[in-house]
């Protein structure tokens, strides 16, 4: 989406490396500067990762602002209760030009908290331009966040008191996920609390038609080639 923000049209699936496909890029340093350079100069990557599988380390916040078009976009990462939101910048700062952090003792978080409506309200809310709309999903990584009630309730207060419009994101099947004995399962596409999420929500981005996307669009067990991602904005 970003990108067709940027430059008018979607991505190029036969591009190589691709800015979707994060494993055609020698490091994560260089994944995240090879998508930075695509979008130069109106992103900024509060990002770090070091290699191997460390996810308390793991930082991955984006902001794009074109002020000439008006238009901004932020992503978030957070990986359930267990580990924090964290950004190394405040929030005052996101579109001022930053370089890439390269090492583990560069990392230092000025907001870090494992509360949901904490995030919300003390640092999405403060952005400057404020966002009108918050996308928000649980993902794939193993976490019972949204199947909390009283979780759900603090979201969906934080998003109201903030005054953005909350929007759900059902969560994408895994590549094998609905087919067994070589037949498609559509039973249960999306979980409970989702579609509870989606009922509470101000809006709700259905993707539980994921399940119909072919095994060859996808890159690996949970992530899909282009023009997949594609599909999703449109």
């Amino acid at each position: 989406l970003v990108y067709y923000m940027r430059h008018g049209r979607w991505i190029d699936p036969k591009e190589i490396p691709n800015m979707t496909q994060e494993k055609q890029h020698a490091t994560w340093h260089n994944f995240y500067k090879f998508t930075m350079n695509k979008l130069h100069p109106n992103e900024q990557c509060d990002c770090f990762r070091p290699e191997g599988h460390k996810m308390p380390l793991m930082n991955e916040n984006r902001f794009y602002w074109d002020p000439i078009r008006n238009n901004s976009i932020s992503f978030f990462q957070k990986f359930g209760h267990k580990f924090p939101f964290k950004s190394n910048w405040n929030y005052t700062d996101v579109n001022k030009p930053h370089e890439l952090l390269t090492r583990e003792d560069q990392v230092n978080p000025t907001i870090e908290t494992n509360e949901w409506n904490e995030f919300i309200s003390k640092f999405v809310a403060n952005l400057n331009p404020k966002p009108t709309f918050f996308v928000y999903n649980e993902g794939i990584h193993p976490h019972r966040d949204f199947m909390n009630k009283k979780t759900m309730r603090q979201i969906l207060r934080a998003l109201r008191e903030s005054g953005m419009i909350g929007v759900y994101k059902t969560t994408t099947k895994y590549k094998y996920h609905n087919i067994t004995n070589n037949r498609i399962d559509e039973t249960n596409l999306i979980r409970d609390y989702e579609m509870d999420f989606c009922k509470k929500s101000d809006l709700c981005a259905d993707s539980s038609w994921s399940w119909k996307v072919p095994l060859d669009y996808y890159s690996d067990y949970a992530h899909f080639h282009e023009p997949v991602y594609s599909w999703m904005n449109v």
